[in-house]
């Protein structure tokens, strides 16, 4: 395995099994919404948010491929951002992911070139659900890719400029007419 391989595995296992709880004080254990995308080039990135009483709890990590490669970096250097949002500032978008429904099995593009991987994880106490998609979602999944983007897009309202979302050549789902 090359370094770049090597790395890549290293940042998606810290990606993938960050405890927010832990990273976060008064963060649920076990609960609250995670965004996740994964593009071929360029920076990885992982939101999530929880709700608390009288404000919401937001936390981003971000990982740079190409930059701990130019530093010769054996270890990812996983940045991490945190912020407190007043409720308005999420409570819309956290209610409209609960409205969102999609066909949950259906069928995708077969082929394609570099893109990036997206997925939306919804963690409660009794229940939890994650769904996925490369590049772009699937035809009936538009609302979701745009709930995506426009989550993100508040996100990048309330955390460091070093942690705005570098998607938009990725994101642009067609709004159903």
């Amino acid at each position: 395995m090359d370094d770049a391989s090597r790395l890549r595995a290293k940042a998606q296992d810290i990606l993938e099994r960050t405890d927010f709880a832990g990273l976060v004080p008064d963060w649920p254990v076990g609960v609250g919404t995670v965004l996740r995308f994964y593009p071929s080039f360029h920076q990885w990135q992982v939101w999530a948010f929880v709700r608390r009483a009288e404000f919401y709890h937001l936390a981003a990590l971000r990982w740079d491929l190409g930059e701990d490669l130019r530093r010769l970096l054996h270890e990812p250097d996983v940045g991490v951002a945190k912020a407190l949002l007043p409720v308005a500032a999420l409570a819309q978008l956290d209610d409209d992911l609960g409205r969102i429904v999609v066909h949950i099995f259906e069928p995708s593009a077969r082929v394609g070139c570099d893109g990036a991987t997206f997925a939306i994880e919804r963690h409660g106490y009794f229940q939890h659900g994650t769904v996925g998609w490369w590049c772009n979602p699937p035809p009936t999944w538009h609302a979701l890719g745009r709930w995506f983007a426009d989550a993100v897009a508040v996100f990048d309202q309330h955390l460091p400029p070093t942690f705005a979302a570098l998607f938009g050549y990725y994101v642009d789902p067609p709004r159903p007419s």
